[in-house]
């Protein structure tokens, strides 16, 4: 017979909204993106989601952090994929893996899930047993995102998860 190897027990906690709500921003370079700093998505500017994952196993626990499309994805009101950035930082915003470059990744960039419908991965990471680590994650639009060319575009929402696997 073969062992299933059961995923380790993982809790997350949000210090914000697990919901992220970009609506009517203003295009910002990468560097400021990467260090804005308001609270969450009320300025108008971009925004970002806060939350600690622990791991609840005396095992080391593999996990992703994956976000999820929300709201009616036909609309016309919806921004592209391509204009939105993310970046994934801890709490003292040291980048993780994958986003220490210059580029930032788009949200179209990013890996798709195939066993979560609209899934996309934004990080697999591992913890050791009993240990937790904070995260950051900055969303903003893209400097290369035209005002005059895409006037119609005006929002775009996600779902931060987290899953153990």
């Amino acid at each position: 017979f073969k062992m299933i190897k059961k995923p380790a027990s993982i809790k997350v906690d949000y210090q914000t909204s697990k919901d992220l709500k970009l609506k009517d921003l203003l295009p910002v370079s990468d560097t400021l993106g990467k260090t804005f700093t308001g609270s969450g998505t009320v300025d108008g500017i971009q925004g970002y989601v806060e939350f600690s994952i622990k791991n609840l196993s005396s095992d080391k626990a593999t996990y992703e952090i994956y976000i999820t499309e929300e709201g009616d994805l036909g609309k016309s009101t919806k921004i592209r994929g391509n204009y939105v950035k993310l970046y994934l930082t801890n709490k003292n915003d040291a980048p993780f893996d994958g986003f220490r470059s210059e580029k930032m990744p788009t949200y179209n960039e990013l890996p798709v899930l195939v066993d979560i419908p609209g899934g996309k991965l934004v990080y697999r990471g591992n913890l050791e047993g009993k240990n937790s680590e904070n995260f950051k994650l900055h969303v903003w639009l893209s400097d290369n995102y035209s005002i005059t060319n895409n006037q119609k575009e005006k929002e775009f929402m996600v779902k931060v998860n987290v899953r153990s696997v």
